[in-house]
């Protein structure tokens, strides 16, 4: 055990107010950054997809262990996930001819990089 002294009132408030969002900071810290995981067999999986499905969307991350060697982890995803949007494909073809019109630029050593990132 210690023992603090305080010269005053406003000394103690303040070491008291100080202590107090230390703790409340570590405690949002903390829980912010915990996210609940839910381990499960694959059999225990495929009886229950939907439960699993609803955990995920919640933010929960759910672990799918398939014998005693491997393990999945269930992933939401959205649309761009899997394909490029149109915008993308577009300034995929764009760039394709500005290469192909000679508007690349070339870069062939340190020295040239350099002066590219220099330039912008």
């Amino acid at each position: 055990m210690f023992n603090v002294e305080f010269e005053s009132e406003t000394m103690i408030n303040d070491f008291f107010l100080r202590s107090f969002l230390f703790f409340i900071s570590i405690f949002v810290y903390t829980n912010s950054y915990t996210m609940a995981i839910v381990e499960t067999t694959s059999r225990q999986f495929r009886e229950r997809q939907k439960d699993f499905f609803d955990m995920v969307d919640k933010g929960k991350k759910v672990v799918i262990r398939r014998g005693s060697k491997q393990a999945y982890v269930l992933t939401p995803i959205s649309q761009n996930d899997l394909y490029f949007s149109e915008e993308t494909i577009q300034r995929i073809k764009d760039a394709e001819q500005e290469i192909k019109q000679g508007k690349g630029i070339i870069i062939k050593s340190k020295e040239d990089l350099d002066a590219y990132f220099d330039s912008l």
